[in-house]
């Protein structure tokens, strides 16, 4: 996956990448529209995106809105 400058709101990351879209599958699934993209050092890491946006702070408030179902620990990251 090539950096898009896009802001993705993350659920989970690991470097599991079955895990991860096993989880992406699933969402889906329910009506969700994720993505999994590699982002870290040399790709290592796979982070389950929900959703993404075009600037920060749609990001962050669209991160809010998950927060309920997936906890305090959905985060905002540009990729």
């Amino acid at each position: 996956d090539l950096p898009t400058g896009r802001f993705y709101v993350i659920v989970h990351s690991s470097i599991d990448r079955d895990l991860v879209l096993d989880s992406c599958r699933k969402y889906n699934k329910e009506g969700l529209n994720c993505k999994v993209i590699l982002s870290g050092a040399h790709a290592q890491f796979n982070r389950l995106s929900l959703a993404d946006y075009d600037n920060v702070a749609a990001a962050q408030n669209g991160a809010y809105t998950f927060q309920p179902r997936f906890g305090p620990t959905v985060w905002v990251l540009q990729y």
